[in-house]
């Protein structure tokens, strides 16, 4: 298991507050299990809680009045699995 936390950011220059990314945290899992001498499972689980929390954002306008529909907004990739199968031939 490994825990990534990313604190407060700027996503460019000229920030705005709008433009400042939340603090959030990315819990990933893995496991492997050897079935036979030649033969070995994995399964690996990323963003575990299935966390929606936005990356990047930028503000199109700059003036005052922006409001949230003028925005840019990236999102963590939602939760994935992969399986990984490993098959030694003698």
């Amino acid at each position: 298991m490994n825990t990534s936390f990313y604190d407060e950011y700027k996503t460019h220059f000229n920030v705005r507050d709008e433009d400042k990314t939340p603090a959030y945290s990315v819990f990933n899992v893995s496991g492997r299990i050897q079935l036979s001498d030649s033969l070995k499972l994995s399964v690996f689980v990323n963003n575990l809680f299935d966390k929606e929390t936005a990356t990047y954002m930028r503000a199109r306008s700059r003036n005052a009045n922006n409001s949230a529909a003028q925005e840019y907004i990236n999102y963590l990739n939602g939760r994935t699995i992969s399986l990984r199968v490993d098959y030694t031939f003698f």
